[in-house]
């Protein structure tokens, strides 16, 4: 038993996320990543990996620039998502799942090699019932795909593997996220050896010319930078808010107390384990107010240092460890649980949509993949009664919500609805019933 219990442990977001793997695509942040990677995809098997647009290509979504291009990922995420393509909405979650899961052995494995057993059960136990791995274990996307990528490298730099191990792990991690670059630069810094600096200089190089390539120039990749950056004003003060709020939950506050306090046991591996975490939240400002999920990967950190407050408090640390859990677990189900209503509502109703031809989506929104998918066209978001005015579709996927904020008289019924523009009620631009 005590041989099967970190599988366990290491399966459980797979077996929370069980009754949702079928769920349509919405837009949920797991939906909408979903359904970016798979229509890039989609495009690579179809069409081909041509020399401007390996892999980031999202038509008939418009992409960043409108031009069905995704252009500012590096590429592993799609590449990975055509193992999906045969049963998509499942087939992608369980690429997620299989991140997840494999990222929990891996920290088991880790935590091991520094802990007696029960502490390290104790650490991968905050990890598997945190909020973060159970709502988004099944989100396959940058983040969790660098996730057991790192931990592998981190788990290979500690018990010293042949370079032959370390190379191909370096590689992937630049080609999966902006932070996996960050944490295989760390990495190739500890090691002081030339072949996975040359592999990290190559691979680099290469993600780097892909983008700029599909991106057409620098310019939209400096200007996607910028944005993220700060593209929403953050100030440093809504950033701290924002984050002490959404990694408060994601990794539970006895995980994040831990991790502030900053043991000084095993120090170095420690920080190694922050430095892809840390690096996205720090540069990336915009998820403090966006992407509750870029603090992601500080759930591994955070597990490490529970265990080192177990190690030195042995009862009161191993107490609150499981009173967090007590409470974490029924979060991240309601969270779930959240997560299903929105993608249900929408994703049935988007299934329905006319095929072929381009969709408006009536709707604050903007970014709206799983449309393209659905419905194999681009989708034109309408936010306004003039816009609607000025747009020529007949057929409409129609936000009820934000329908009736301006002004127009829908039947009451669910919240998305496909709808002629007649069944609209909206009254032009000026209206007013005292001229009349």
């Amino acid at each position: 038993m005590n041989r099967a219990l970190p599988l366990l442990l290491s399966l459980v977001p797979a077996l929370v996320a069980l009754p949702t793997l079928s769920d349509p695509w919405g837009n949920s942040e797991e939906s909408l990543n979903a359904a970016i990677w798979s229509l890039g995809a989609k495009n690579l098997v179809e069409l081909g990996p041509s020399p401007s647009l390996r892999g980031a290509r999202v038509s008939p979504h418009g992409g960043t620039k409108g031009d069905g291009v995704y252009a500012h990922h590096p590429p592993l995420p799609v590449w990975l998502s055509v193992l999906a393509l045969p049963a998509p909405e499942v087939g992608v979650r369980l690429l997620g799942l299989a991140c997840v899961t494999a990222s929990l052995l891996l920290l088991h494995r880790l935590l091991r090699r520094f802990f007696e057993p029960r502490v390290a059960l104790v650490g991968l136990a905050a990890a598997a019932s945190s909020v973060f791995a159970l709502r988004y274990g099944r989100l396959f996307t940058t983040l969790t795909l660098a996730a057991p990528l790192y931990l592998a490298l981190v788990v290979a730099l500690v018990e010293q593997w042949r370079e032959r191990w370390v190379l191909p792990l370096v590689a992937a991690l630049v080609l999966s996220s902006w932070d996996g670059v960050v944490a295989a630069a760390a990495a190739v810094l500890w090691l002081r050896r030339p072949a996975p600096a040359a592999v990290l200089a190559a691979t680099l190089a290469f993600v780097v010319w892909h983008l700029t390539d599909a991106a057409g120039g620098v310019q939209g990749l400096v200007w996607q930078f910028r944005w993220r950056a700060a593209g929403d004003a953050v100030t440093w003060l809504q950033w701290a808010q924002g984050q002490a709020r959404m990694v408060g939950e994601g990794v539970g506050p006895v995980s994040l107390l831990a991790l502030l306090v900053v043991p000084k046991q095993h120090r170095r591996t420690l920080l190694m384990l922050l430095v892809p975490g840390v690096v996205m939240l720090l540069v990336f400002r915009q998820g403090a107010v966006r992407h509750a999920f870029w603090g992601y990967n500080l759930v591994f950190p955070a597990a490490f240092a529970v265990a080192a407050a177990v190690t030195r408090w042995p009862r009161a640390g191993a107490a609150l460890a499981l009173a967090q859990a007590l409470v974490l677990v029924p979060v991240a189900v309601w969270r779930l649980q959240e997560e299903h209503v929105q993608n249900d509502a929408l994703g049935r109703v988007a299934k329905t949509l006319p095929k072929g031809g381009e969709v408006a989506v009536f709707s604050a929104r903007s970014f709206h993949p799983y449309v393209a998918w659905y419905a194999g066209a681009k989708p034109l978001t309408v936010r306004t009664v003039a816009e609607l005015n000025a747009a020529s579709q007949e057929v409409l996927l129609v936000d009820t919500f934000h329908a009736g904020a301006v002004g127009c008289a829908l039947r009451p019924g669910p919240r998305w609805q496909v709808v002629g523009r007649a069944a609209l009620g909206c009254k032009p631009p000026g209206y007013s019933a005292e001229g009349l």
